[in-house]
């Protein structure tokens, strides 16, 4: 099974991308070009980052209910330590 990577918009839209790679997808999905960094403004906008064993969020924001609506219908398809981040997000915004 492939690995899931990438970047989740908050309207639940995936963008993904291969390993190693989220640093020239989130260049491409930047709005803010003088952002400290792209990634950066991605996690500002409330953007989920997926990548080999971890699902990174702004805990400042809780995901939207697009962006758990894909978590919870990919699930299937996370490995491990995906799984594990993903438990936490759901204990701590409790969905």
């Amino acid at each position: 099974m492939e690995p899931v990577i990438g970047w989740l918009d908050p309207e639940g839209t995936f963008y993904e991308c291969k390993y190693g790679d989220h640093k020239i997808l989130a260049q491409e999905l930047t709005t803010n070009k003088v952002a400290s960094s792209p990634q950066d403004d991605l996690w500002e906008r409330s953007f989920i980052n997926i990548t080999t064993d971890v699902i990174g969020w702004n805990c400042q924001n809780k995901p939207t209910d697009q962006q758990i609506a894909w978590l919870l219908s990919h699930e299937q398809n996370f490995d491990s330590g995906q799984l594990e981040d993903l438990a936490e997000c759901r204990d701590f915004y409790k969905f």
